[in-house]
C-alpha cells in the first residue's frame, strides 16, 4: 500500500471508531420496553422492570377478559377480603373476630388502574410462585392469600410471615387501589 492509501484507511477507521463511541455515549438505551398493540414487549434486554401502567396507545378494551383478583388477609383479630373484578369494581369485607362484626364497602377504579394491577401480576412472576410460603417459627402472624381467577384457571398463592417480593408488590397495589383503608389489627 502506498502512503496515501494507508492514511485514508486510518482516517476511515478513526471516523468509524469515533462514530461508534459517540453512538454508545449519546445514543440512549436501545434495550427497553416498547408498546406493541397495547402490550409491553421486551426490546433487547431491558434493565428496567416491565412497566405496570397501561401501554401508551393501547386500548382499554384489551384488558377485557382479564383476571379477577382477590386478596384475603387473616390476622389474629380479623379477616379482610378485597375483591377486584375486571370491570374495576372493588368489594371489601372485614370481619372482626372478637365481636363477629362485619363491615362491607365497595368502590371502583379506572380501567387504567385495573390494567396496572393486571400488568403487575404478569410482570411480577406471580404465576411462577409456589402455592404456599410459611414461616414455621412465627406465632400469631398474618396470613395473606392472593387468588387470581381467569377463564381457564385459578392461581392461589398464600404466605404466612415473610412473603416473596412479587407477592408483596401485588398485595400493596391491591391495598392502594382500595382507598377505603385497611387496619391490620381489626376492621
Amino acid at each position: 500500500m502506498n502512503k496515501k492509501t494507508t492514511i485514508a484507511v486510518i482516517v476511515i477507521l478513526a471516523i468509524a471508531g469515533a462514530w461508534l463511541v459517540l453512538r454508545f455515549i449519546i445514543g440512549g438505551d436501545e434495550d427497553t420496553w416498547i408498546c406493541d398493540n397495547g402490550v409491553w414487549v421486551e426490546h433487547g434486554v431491558p434493565s428496567a422492570p416491565k412497566p405496570t401502567d397501561l401501554c401508551p396507545g393501547g386500548e382499554v378494551e384489551q384488558i377485557l377478559n382479564s383476571p379477577s383478583v382477590q386478596l384475603e388477609e387473616l390476622t389474629p383479630l380479623s379477616r379482610i377480603t378485597i375483591s377486584i373484578t375486571e370491570s374495576g369494581e372493588i368489594n371489601y369485607e372485614g370481619l372482626n373476630t372478637l365481636d363477629q362484626e362485619v363491615e362491607t364497602s365497595s368502590t371502583t377504579v379506572t380501567q387504567e388502574e385495573y390494567a396496572g394491577l393486571v400488568n403487575l401480576i404478569s410482570s411480577s412472576g406471580f404465576y411462577e410462585l409456589e402455592g404456599e410460603y410459611k414461616d414455621e417459627s412465627l406465632v400469631d402472624g398474618n396470613t395473606y392469600t392472593i387468588v387470581v381467577t381467569t377463564e381457564d384457571e385459578i392461581e392461589i398463592v398464600s404466605c404466612y410471615g415473610e412473603c416473596p417480593e412479587g407477592f408483596t408488590a401485588i398485595r400493596e397495589k391491591i391495598e392502594e387501589l382500595y382507598i377505603g383503608g385497611i387496619i391490620d389489627t381489626g376492621v
